[in-house]
């Protein structure tokens, strides 16, 4: 485990020890109570009093008091001041992947990639076209109003006004994510 790149590990979450034992070992005033237990938050100084909950299925936890809340790995990253990578060392939950995993990951990750620039230029290509057929009916108003053909004008300058507003709500969409 210590020779390979990071990348070529994951988080096993069935090794992370049992949320009694590691919180148990790690607070003070730790008492069960069914599927929960309290103790003293170990976030803030002074805590006299058990605001400090756990849930013993789930392994999570929260503070009433300083809102401290998180799993194993963020008790550990909060507490040790260590990263992800380091906390899940520390409790025994990073295990080497193997090849053929991290070459279907890599694999998933290209098709996805390829999908997201496809729907993107799709997006670009639809952005075009409206632009085009804004040009045209700007083309078509123009024509009709050097003959003074009134309903004609009106009826491409609602046109171009629809097609600018859906312009901008596809535009939008592209730049939020869509």
């Amino acid at each position: 485990m210590l020779g390979q790149p990071e990348y070529h590990q994951r988080l096993e979450r069935s090794l992370l020890p049992s949320a009694e034992a590691f919180f148990g070992s790690r607070t003070k005033g730790f008492r069960r109570y069914g599927r929960r237990a309290r103790a003293r938050c170990p976030f803030h100084p002074r805590a006299e009093h058990q605001n400090f909950s756990i849930d013993l299925e789930r392994g999570l936890y929260k503070c009433f008091v300083c809102g401290a809340c998180g799993d194993m790995l963020t008790f550990v990253m909060e507490q040790d001041g260590v990263g992800f990578i380091e906390a899940a060392r520390q409790l025994g939950a990073l295990v080497p992947g193997d090849d053929a995993e991290e070459r279907r990951f890599r694999e998933e990750r290209v098709a996805k990639d390829r999908v997201e620039q496809a729907k993107q230029d799709a997006w670009a290509l639809h952005l075009e076209a409206m632009a085009r057929e804004m040009e045209t009916l700007e083309r078509v108003r123009d024509w009709a109003f050097q003959h003074r053909r009134d309903a004609i004008v009106e009826l491409a300058q609602m046109c171009i006004e629809l097609t600018v507003a859906e312009y901008l709500l596809a535009k939008r969409e592209v730049a939020g994510g869509r």
